[in-house]
């Protein structure tokens, strides 16, 4: 099944980098869709989904193909962890670790209330996992103390993460 091209995209469908919106170009036969009309609909996961051609896309991974003229190589995060706003400025190709950075919570196991801090041997220890290498922040007497020491990490080894 072929993909769409950045040249038919651009046949169907205007893409604001502003505001993230992908608006119908022209009528279309068949299409109940208008020239004007904003285009998507909200996926369970509140991604925006488009459907052109008979085929449905992710909003985001159009906006990279209407963009740099290729579908995105690894995963699209959204900067401010919002699925459905696609502002070209809130967007980057990423990898699924470099995504799994951008997270505001740890798993349900964790009971600290930090991300990247956990209970050990009576105080609580600070982790933060960067190419598949953890990395050991210390053991801590509380876990406010383990959770800046995290922050103050990840600002260091991923400067373009926003600090969780």
């Amino acid at each position: 099944m072929m993909t769409i091209t950045k040249e038919r995209l651009s046949e169907l469908v205007t893409y604001n980098p502003d505001s993230g919106l992908f608006v119908c170009a022209k009528n279309r036969k068949g299409s109940k869709n208008k020239a004007g009309d904003v285009l998507g609909s909200l996926t369970k996961c509140g991604h925006i989904q488009i459907q052109l051609d008979s085929r449905r896309y992710l909003a985001h991974r159009l906006a990279f193909l209407a963009m740099t003229g290729s579908m995105p190589t690894g995963v699209v995060d959204h900067i401010n962890r919002n699925p459905s706003d696609n502002r070209w400025s809130n967007l980057r190709d990423v990898t699924q670790v470099e995504n799994g950075h951008n997270q505001n919570r740890d798993p349900r196991n964790n009971r600290t209330g930090y991300v990247g801090v956990y209970r050990w041997k009576g105080g609580y220890r600070a982790k933060l996992v960067v190419g598949q290498k953890q990395i050991h922040l210390g053991t801590f007497d509380d876990p406010a103390t383990a959770a800046a020491a995290y922050r103050a990490a990840k600002q260091a080894h991923l400067p373009l993460q926003e600090a969780a």
